[in-house]
């Protein structure tokens, strides 16, 4: 799947402390577990809200973001939020990565994360490991952002074609031009499951 690539060793140090992160979590007394996961990759200060309505102001208050990560559970409302950040007109965190965190991941719920404008999913319980494998993998996606009736983000087809013809490198304002495929194209149920990470496994 994407993002194999980033395969870390648990003894590899990686420090995120210049990356401004914003988690959008279910409160739990006494528990700080997502951000103290964050803490542990650097980052000084992750901007932590648990309400949907506050976690879309600040985006839009015009402070850069570099990652939002959003647990599925929020009021119920998390898929809205995403839909509605891609929407707006906060620039330029409307073209935020988005990773959602979710315990449930059935195929409906991987495709409802895509199609609301999500560029990851990833299973809970989640693993530190996998989850910053996953940000690697977010960070180096260069699909184009997409705005069409009904959708904004990132393309939901997962295609790799190179730079245009008779350019050296791809810029983000570039259209893509691809040749004739050299094998068949991926099934809806790969692209869905390139959607969603393997959950963690329990160490033996």
């Amino acid at each position: 799947m994407p993002g194999a690539e980033f395969k870390l060793d648990k003894d590899d140090r990686i420090n995120l402390e210049q990356a401004t992160v914003m988690l959008l979590e279910v409160p739990k007394p006494g528990t700080d577990l997502l951000a103290q996961v964050f803490y542990g990759y650097g980052v000084r200060q992750p901007v932590r809200w648990h309400e949907v309505d506050k976690a879309l102001a600040f985006a839009q208050s015009g402070e850069p973001l570099d990652l939002i990560v959003c647990d599925a559970d929020v009021d119920g409302q998390a898929y809205d939020f995403i839909r509605r950040l891609r929407a707006s007109d906060a620039e330029p965190n409307r073209f935020c990565p988005v990773i959602v965190l979710s315990g449930h991941t059935p195929r409906s719920q991987v495709a409802r994360a895509r199609d609301c404008g999500a560029n990851f999913v990833v299973t809970k319980p989640l693993s530190p490991l996998v989850l910053l494998e996953r940000i690697f993998w977010v960070c180096a996606d260069r699909r184009t952002f997409v705005e069409l009736p009904g959708y904004a983000g990132p393309d939901r087809r997962f295609q790799f074609v190179g730079p245009p013809r008779g350019a050296t490198g791809r810029r983000s304002g570039d259209n893509a031009t691809a040749d004739e495929a050299d094998g068949p194209n991926l099934s809806q149920d790969e692209i869905d499951d390139f959607m969603c990470s393997p959950p963690a496994r329990a160490a033996s």
